[in-house]
């Protein structure tokens, strides 16, 4: 009888463990994952260890919503709140999401290996703003443009808008787009982008250095890829 209890009791407490290991999540481990694979083992110890000691039900749901909290800060933290770019580009070389690997080898000027990636993005409308990179990578502006032109009314078409119609000499668009721009860091990196047109690179790097300490996750990256390109046409 009490075996039967136990295992029972067991059997009622591990539901949620269960339904942890069997979703989604776990399908994402890989080899650049191993801390969910400790993870996952650790889990599965403290639920046998609160089973053992008979705990109620809601520790349960504690220690699920705990560990649930933990993976959210492991996937999301290096692409918010990382303050070392080396970590945020370890995170991207290892994610599988094909985004991360083509920000990684964007962000790095591997623009064949970023390339390749492309047909694998999803969604389209992801997929149409990482080709819009590309193309401004490329200085291919007016095929830019073109694509760009098709995107939803949103941040991304109003920043790619602006940068695009600055190259191409379209003022009048650029400032169209520019006032749209609601995000300050968005906003200036346009500005950046409008002094480099004048010739004024001395100014954007000091920008840039002043910047850099408050900026975090991919706004770190991404000006510090911004300002390693500005360094490297100095040269």
């Amino acid at each position: 009888y009490i075996g039967r209890h136990f295992f029972s009791r067991c059997f009622f407490n591990y539901h949620i463990v269960i339904f942890c290991l069997s979703s989604k999540i776990i399908l994402n481990i890989h080899k650049g994952e191993l801390y969910l694979i400790r993870s996952y083992i650790v889990l599965f110890i403290l639920a046998f260890i609160l089973s053992l000691f008979n705990a109620p039900t809601w520790s349960f749901i504690l220690l699920f919503f705990i560990f649930v909290l933990y993976y959210l800060n492991m996937q999301f933290y290096p692409l918010l709140l990382e303050k070392d770019v080396n970590k945020i580009l370890d995170f991207l070389k290892t994610s599988r999401n094909k985004q991360h690997q083509f920000t990684y080898h964007f962000m790095q000027g591997n623009t064949y290996e970023a390339e390749q990636l492309l047909k694998q993005i999803k969604p389209k409308s992801l997929r149409d703003i990482s080709t819009i990179m590309l193309l401004t990578r490329y200085k291919q502006y007016n095929e830019a443009k073109d694509l760009f032109l098709k995107l939803k009314e949103n941040e991304y078409k109003w920043y790619y808008g602006a940068i695009i119609s600055l190259k191409l000499g379209e003022l009048e668009l650029f400032g169209k787009y520019k006032a749209r721009i609601k995000n300050p860091v968005n906003r200036s990196w346009i500005n950046m982008e409008q002094l480099l047109s004048e010739g004024k690179k001395l100014e954007v790097l000091s920008l840039l250095d002043k910047q850099l300490p408050t900026l975090r996750g991919l706004k770190l990256l991404s000006a510090y890829t911004y300002k390693k390109e500005i360094t490297q046409e100095e040269n």
